[in-house]
This record gives C-alpha cells, structure tokens and sequence, in this order.
C-alpha cells in the first residue's frame, strides 16, 4: 500500500540574528528555511518503497507482543488489530513508522457435496447393431459419489454396455433374466470409468475397487429377452408407443398397470389419449394417479360429441405412482383409449 509521500518542505528550520528575541527571521539571515532536506528525502522514498514491498507480500510475520518495537522497525497494522514487526535497517535516524495494512484474511472455501445423479447431454439409447442386449451411453458430464459422499466429476465419457457379458460395461451379478428392469449406472474406482446393469435402483453390485456410482436410466428385457427401445436425453425418454387401454367406459377409477413399460424411478409417465363419443353430451375422460385412495395429479379431457362422431385426442404427463395410473369418464357412452410413449425421470 503506497503512503502519500510527505512534503520534504515541511521541515523548517529558522535561524535567529543573535540577540533578537522575537523569533521572527531576519532578511539576509543564515537560515536555510524551506530549502529541501535531502537526507530526509532520501530516508522517506527508501522507507515507501520498503512499505509497499512489505504490503504486497504475503502475511508471513509475527509477533506476540506487538506492542515492542525496536528502534529501526516498521510496525505493520492489520484490520484485525494485530501487528508485527519488520526490520527495515537505519530508517530515518532509528525512528518507528505504523502503517496500516489492508489485507483481508481470505477465508476458507466451504466444503461442498456435489448432488449425485446429476448430468448433462446424455444420451442412452439401443446400439444400432445390436439392439437387443446392447445399450450406447454418452454424456458431457455426470457427477458420482462414493458410500461417503465424496463426488467424482466424469466428462467426455461414451460407453456400450453388454447385458451378456458381467462386470465392468455389462451386468453386475447372476444370468440375464427375462420381463426384468435393468437399472443403468455409471461407475469408477477414481481412475478407470464404465457402466453397468443392475437389477438394483439403489445398490448394484460393484466390480471390487469400484466405490463411485450414478444411476443414470433404465431398460426393461422383455419376455423375448430383448430389450425394448428407448432414447433417452438427459431425463426425458421416448419409447415405442403401447396402448394400455382400449374403449374404457368405466365410471368408476380404474387402475392401468404399467410395470412392463415403465420404470419404477421414473417421476412422470407421458403418453395420449383418445376419445371415441357416442352422444351429443358433454364427455369428460379422466386420467389420474393414485395414492392412499386419494386422486393426485388428475388430468381431464373434455369434448361434445353426437352419435357415431369421433372425439379428439390429446397428451398427457403425469406422476408415476407405483408404476400405474387410473382412468374414468364422466358417462358409459364415451371411450376413452389410452397409449405410453415415455417417461421423465
């Protein structure tokens, strides 16, 4: 920190013509009054230089008594009211300089948890040749954790992952089973990266040295032993649209099963609807989740119709409870069809 240099004409020195008492110079005196100090000059540029190297380095000195000062030292203020002491040799005929140091101690980061899970653009999909035990996996960036919390950041990672092979980049434990989810994770033992198939959402079985995870999505093996098809981006997944309901005229809730189309860590199910209208009244079909008999999320469609005219369709996002939703409608006349093409985790 640069101090304003002082004005060398402050000292003034006033030399009185013997015998006068009045203290006032005389014109044609000895005196050099307002004539600069050299030396002086010299002594305050070599200690403003000495000041600013001092206030620009690191806070590397102490002192426990701050309050001693040798003679020829500079005593450095900081905020915080402490103080130390830096020779800086003959300054100024021994003298003491306080300067007032700004530094702010710069405190320590806070210790921060990455969320684990967390992606961006991934792409999960079938492998082209081999879509049925095959999936293709790449992202720009996934954060993983360890069992104590610790995150792994991976990025630029691509991966196919084998359902017929176990371990790293295939399935985690046991045969390939049929009508099964298998959940998809990224993994690392800190150094080498890959995926991999569990039957678990929450704890596959990891290859050994291999403590960091992410799930990442999900794939369904048919009765076929074929897995269906998907494209995942990021969390939303589109795949073969199912119908899961064929002239519904039920007027009281009913449940539609979904637990071969999708997954159970899925948070929305999207599809549409259709309906079919036999009467010149108002037709109200209704779409719902369900829990603790309790109506959640409901989706209706409403739609006037007459005798043998078809109705209209729309699409839909709902929760995923359990792997289900309800429908109803208003009277027996309508019917109401309903089909899956994705979910959102």
């Amino acid at each position: 920190m640069s101090l304003p240099k002082p004005n060398p004409y402050v000292i003034k020195r006033i030399d009185l013509v013997v015998g006068d008492t009045t203290g006032i110079p005389l014109s044609g005196s000895s005196g050099i009054a307002n004539k600069p100090h050299k030396e002086l000059q010299e002594n305050i540029e070599y200690l403003d230089s000495r000041i600013d190297s001092i206030s620009g380095s690191s806070d590397t000195h102490s002192n426990s008594n701050p309050a001693t000062h040798a003679a020829g030292s500079i005593r450095k203020k900081h905020l915080d009211g402490s103080a130390d002491n830096t020779s800086l040799g003959d300054l100024v005929n021994g003298g003491n300089a306080d300067v007032l140091h700004t530094h702010t101690a710069t405190p320590a980061p806070a210790s921060v948890v990455a969320i684990r899970d967390i992606y961006r653009n991934l792409i999960i999909k079938n492998n082209s040749t081999y879509p049925d035990f095959r999936m293709d996996i790449s992202f720009d960036e996934c954060i993983l954790q360890n069992t104590t919390g610790a995150s792994l950041r991976l990025s630029s990672q691509s991966y196919l992952l084998n359902i017929s092979i176990s371990g790293l980049d295939g399935l985690d434990t046991g045969a390939e089973a049929i009508s099964t989810w298998y959940y998809i994770w990224i993994i690392s033992n800190g150094t080498t990266h890959g995926s991999l198939f569990s039957t678990s959402s929450t704890s596959p079985v990891m290859p050994t040295g291999y403590t960091y995870k992410a799930l990442v999505g999900a794939i369904y093996n048919n009765a076929s032993s074929n897995f269906i098809r998907i494209y995942q981006k990021d969390e939303k997944v589109g795949t073969t649209e199912t119908q899961i309901l064929v002239n519904g005229q039920s007027i009281t809730p009913v449940a539609l099963s979904l637990t071969t189309i999708i997954p159970t860590t899925a948070k929305k199910i999207n599809g549409s609807l259709y309906v079919k209208s036999n009467t010149i009244w108002l037709n109200i079909c209704y779409l719902y989740a369900y829990y603790l008999s309790n109506l959640i999320d409901v989706v209706n469609y409403r739609v006037y119709g007459s005798y043998g005219q078809e109705g209209g369709s729309s699409s839909f996002s709902i929760l995923n409870i359990n792997q289900e939703i309800y429908y109803s409608v208003n009277v027996q006349l309508p019917r109401l069809e309903v089909w899956v093409s994705g979910w959102t985790y």
